[in-house]
């Protein structure tokens, strides 16, 4: 752990160098690796993981960008620890594998939300079924603190025809 304070310091510190250094941004990417609920355990996040985010996050905010958390896995067990945030400081980015409602209900009313759409879908799917999956998932969600994309990203095998869908049926939300 003390190692890791050291690193973590570190990282912070240059981060926000290079933040400030770079053309002004509204986010950061911040990756959540494979870290999720399902592959370590609270101990182990809280003891290892977290304190990452708790020393970088608030930094970030002091010189006014979001955090655009682009978390892969399933991250369901661990969603309550980013309520320590401020109300609209982070962009929750999930890869499909967290259900887009426990997100909404555990984060909803502090960050805003994107996904979440299956990309499997927009590689195998027909166009009407990923019209009728983005049309769901933008009903579930709402109108605000929402953003409609792909969970994770576009794969690049997606059919053209899927991802006109999926915006078109985004736009008809």
């Amino acid at each position: 752990r003390a190692a890791l304070e050291v690193i973590e310091d570190y990282s912070v510190e240059q981060t926000i160098k290079g933040l400030k250094a770079a053309p002004p941004s509204p986010f950061s990417f911040i990756g959540g690796t494979r870290s999720g609920s399902t592959f370590i355990s609270p101990q182990v996040f809280e003891r290892f993981y977290f304190p990452y985010y708790q020393k970088l996050i608030p930094e970030m905010e002091k010189i006014n960008v979001k955090a655009w958390l682009h978390m892969d896995n399933d991250w369901s067990g661990f969603l309550h620890y980013f309520k320590e945030f401020s109300k609209g400081q982070c962009i929750w980015d999930p890869d499909q594998m967290t259900p887009i409602l426990k997100i909404k209900e555990v984060l909803g009313d502090k960050m805003c939300i994107t996904g979440n759409l299956s990309p499997a879908l927009l590689s195998v799917g027909t166009p009407d079924q990923v019209y009728a999956s983005t049309k769901q998932i933008c009903s579930e969600m709402g109108k605000t603190g929402f953003i409609m994309t792909s969970g994770c990203s576009v794969p690049i095998d997606a059919k053209r025809e899927n991802v006109a869908a999926a915006i078109a049926a985004a736009l008809d939300s």
